[in-house]
């Protein structure tokens, strides 16, 4: 457990990407491209929506073991 507590909550994610719903994957990919995106333009910062995905994908990390 100690292990999955030092690892980003995306990355916590990818780990066990087969065993989450096919909605928490859209949600992952879809921030993935928001993020990209956000980057790509330059963006110090992110838009709310990015944010809002960031949260709730966090919050299914926590629920694998994800303490960061």
């Amino acid at each position: 457990m100690a292990e999955r507590a030092s690892l980003l909550w995306l990355d916590v994610l990818l780990q066990y990407w087969s065993h989450l719903s096919a909605e928490v994957q859209e949600k992952a990919q879809r921030y993935a491209h928001l993020h990209l995106m956000t980057e790509q333009l330059g963006g110090r910062f992110l838009p709310e929506p990015v944010r809002q995905l960031e949260h709730e994908l966090q919050a299914e990390a926590r629920k694998l073991g994800w303490t960061g």
